[in-house]
């Protein structure tokens, strides 16, 4: 499945709605350092509603998608390959 992207339109929706990142409270700074995420990640049926988007900087985005050091664990990743594994894919 092909992963999906926000709009612009969406985007700047969604930032209109945060002035800091919603995980670490951290400023946003310019555009171009912002990432733009799946509430409910793509791969788990989150759509790309200006509801499902929320801005975050790339620390927390990074962080959000992939876990922390050595493990996915409540991690975008983690629940993705549970939920493949438990729906037999």
């Amino acid at each position: 499945m092909a992963r999906s992207e926000f709009t612009q339109k969406t985007k700047l929706e969604a930032l209109a709605k945060y002035a800091r990142c919603p995980k670490c409270g951290g400023q946003f700074g310019k555009l171009s350092e912002i990432d733009f995420d799946h509430e409910l990640a793509d791969g788990l049926g989150g759509d790309n509603t200006v509801d499902n988007c929320v801005p975050l900087c790339k620390a927390c985005h990074k962080l959000k998608t992939n876990g922390k050091k050595h493990t996915t664990l409540g991690s975008d990743k983690h629940a993705i390959a549970k939920h493949k594994r438990l729906v037999g894919l």
